[in-house]
């Protein structure tokens, strides 16, 4: 079996024998290669509030914050008020906290109040109790490519004008 794992255009390629012992390098390789590549990390409980074991500085770069400031806090804090107070932010806790996963494009706010744009996935970790015992989230950030993106899309409809 082989893995491949693609990250801002960089790939990690490693070949790899069936076994656990393989299993576990693999995973460890994964680890290896998302630490290497810089992704944006941390988890939640299964309530929302940021746990300080699992943030990791990639995070606080791309938003701008430090430890301190995030620890004990709710998720929301990472959105606009008008995002996080919508009947669609309170499903998707809703199933985080079902065990269900959840990814896509989202819009986040920085502690200079900008907004950044990631691709997540939010991943339920089960607990023994077959229940969400922490949500952890892997992100990364493509502000630059969504700028880029309504900056063509403005040009665009500025030709169809002329």
């Amino acid at each position: 079996m082989e893995i491949h794992i693609v990250i801002d255009d960089a790939v990690v390629r490693r070949t790899l024998r069936r076994g656990r012992a393989v299993a576990l390098a693999a995973i460890l390789c994964l680890g290896s290669a998302l630490a290497f590549a810089g992704p944006v990390t941390h988890s939640f409980t299964s309530g929302g509030v940021i746990s300080s074991s699992e943030v990791n500085q990639n995070f606080l770069d791309v938003l701008g914050y430090e430890l301190q400031d995030i620890v004990g806090e709710h998720h929301r804090m990472f959105c606009r008020a008008e995002e996080s107070e919508r009947p669609e932010y309170a499903q998707f806790w809703r199933r985080l906290r079902r065990g269900e996963p959840d990814e896509g494009e989202y819009r986040r706010v920085g502690s200079d109040g900008r907004d950044i744009w990631i691709r997540a996935s939010y991943n339920p970790v089960m607990g023994p109790d077959g229940k969400p015992a922490k949500i952890v989230k892997y992100a990364m950030d493509i502000t630059e490519a969504r700028v880029r993106e309504a900056d063509a899309s403005a040009r665009l409809r500025a030709l169809d004008k002329v």
